[in-house]
């Protein structure tokens, strides 16, 4: 991260972060870093929560699909909500099936938020779960080399792509709890342009993953 050089209450000024990531390596090793970062930070989950960053664990995902299916005010397309409504045992089942592990994830990680360095940036959507949803985003943004980032990512972890896919599959449905939570701040006038973006890109991503 680039270096905090002053702060308040609400704000922060950080020294320049240089210039965005360009090349595939760099992104690797900035992937790479950000493993070990997590790494580090597992042992400091309690302090994180205890600051408001979101919980987002395995033990907690259930309850938020659940408050999920309830909501008739969510853009739900044709048959959407009855779909995760027939999946809801089996949502709680891979969360179970999930290693119970936890520390920051930054939850936007995309190749606009990675400078040369490498530096990661805008920790504004952190919050904590399973470390490995944290390539949810990255996945979206960056289509081509996805192996090679997996097992950069995964080199801090050991390598185990099979429970890496089961968390990038859980972590597809549980990102729209995040979405949920930034509508629900929103004044009513901004909701039919944010429901446009959240039922076309991510309920969608989210329901491809009910027919894995």
């Amino acid at each position: 991260m680039p270096e905090v050089i002053d702060h308040g209450d609400d704000w922060l000024l950080m020294r320049d972060a240089g210039a965005l990531v360009e090349s595939h390596q760099t992104w690797l090793d900035g992937i790479a870093r950000y493993a070990e970062l997590q790494r580090g930070e597992l042992a400091r989950v309690d302090e994180h929560l205890a600051h408001g960053v979101p919980d987002q664990r395995n033990a907690a995902l259930p309850a938020f699909y659940a408050d999920m299916l309830e909501r008739d005010d969510l853009p739900w397309r044709d048959d959407e909500r009855e779909r995760f409504r027939r999946f809801e045992p089996e949502f709680a089942r891979l969360c179970d099936e999930l290693e119970d592990v936890a520390s920051i994830n930054h939850d936007d990680l995309h190749h606009f938020n990675v400078y040369e360095g490498p530096r990661i940036l805008d920790w504004g959507d952190s919050c904590v779960s399973h470390p490995f949803f944290s390539l949810v985003v990255t996945f979206v943004f960056v289509e081509t080399g996805q192996d090679e980032i997996r097992d950069a990512y995964l080199e801090a972890y050991g390598g185990d792509r099979d429970a890496f896919a089961l968390a990038l599959r859980v972590g597809r449905i549980a990102h729209l709890f995040k979405w949920i939570r930034f509508r629900d701040e929103l004044p009513a006038d901004e909701l039919p342009s944010y429901d446009g973006h959240f039922a076309g890109w991510w309920i969608a991503q989210a329901a491809r993953q009910l027919d894995e």
